[in-house]
């Protein structure tokens, strides 16, 4: 069965728990430490209020507390989170969960404190600051969608979101309103074979003078979205990324 991703709703705040209720109760946040907050307290309030658990990765707990949101679970090595702050959550009966395991960074440590009954998983605070981190978060993001068939680890922020997509078709639909129409999509752990439509250059690696997607030889960026969605099939694991706008305050 094609897989299929529909996130415009993360997006429009009016939208987000009355008509995808059912959608967002299986659905976690997760907020990590970054010096790139690129989200408002709004917008991250938001967010959490429609998310059915929160989980904040060491410092991300910092930014959650300027939010007024109540996380689920603090994990990480906790050598980020102020003092006040784990002490504030503790308090408030917050899971505390110190793991000093230095072979994981605190995003794959917050993955694995998401129930199982949640099928998804949006990250804040993953694609600013230091760009070894970013590439960190990716190999998080690429090593989940590997063992956890069935969950979407999407990485949000003020101007795109990106999540990976496993060998197979999919679907991935469009809110013209608050999405597209720039795109991207890059190869993970080799070649990948690829055929899309509706992009404006749509790819083709199984057609004439087609070719796999390979960093070093041919990748999909600045590509843009025709429409409201978008079909991919692909033969080995792909980063999807595309544009976002979100919506001004009460929109």
């Amino acid at each position: 069965m094609p897989f299929s991703h529909n996130y415009g709703g993360l997006l429009r705040p009016k939208t987000r728990v009355v008509a995808l209720a059912d959608f967002w109760r299986c659905t976690a946040l997760v907020v990590l430490n970054s010096p790139d907050r690129s989200l408002s307290n709004e917008q991250v309030h938001g967010l959490a209020s429609a998310c059915g658990f929160v989980v904040a990765a060491d410092g991300g707990a910092n930014w959650l507390r300027g939010t007024n949101v109540r996380p689920n679970v603090l994990v990480g090595d906790l050598d980020s989170v102020e003092d006040e702050t784990r002490s504030f959550y503790e308090k408030s009966s917050v899971l505390c969960q110190s793991d000093p395991d230095e072979s994981r960074n605190d995003f794959q440590k917050a993955l694995t404190c998401l129930p199982d009954a949640f099928q998804r998983a949006v990250v804040i605070g993953g694609d600013g600051g230091r760009f070894d981190h970013l590439l960190a978060n990716i190999h998080a993001m690429y090593a989940d969608a590997m063992h956890h068939q069935h969950r979407d680890v999407v990485l949000l922020s003020s101007k795109s979101m990106a999540f990976v997509l496993r060998p197979g078709g999919h679907t991935i639909h469009i809110d013209e309103c608050v999405e597209g129409p720039s795109c991207g999509m890059f190869p993970m752990g080799g070649p990948c074979n690829v055929r899309t439509r509706n992009l404006q250059w749509d790819v083709n690696s199984e057609g004439w003078n087609g070719r796999p997607l390979e960093f070093g030889s041919f990748i999909s960026s600045s590509n843009r979205i025709l429409g409201n969605s978008v079909l991919i099939w692909t033969d080995a694991f792909l980063l999807w990324t595309h544009e976002v706008r979100w919506p001004s305050p009460g929109g």
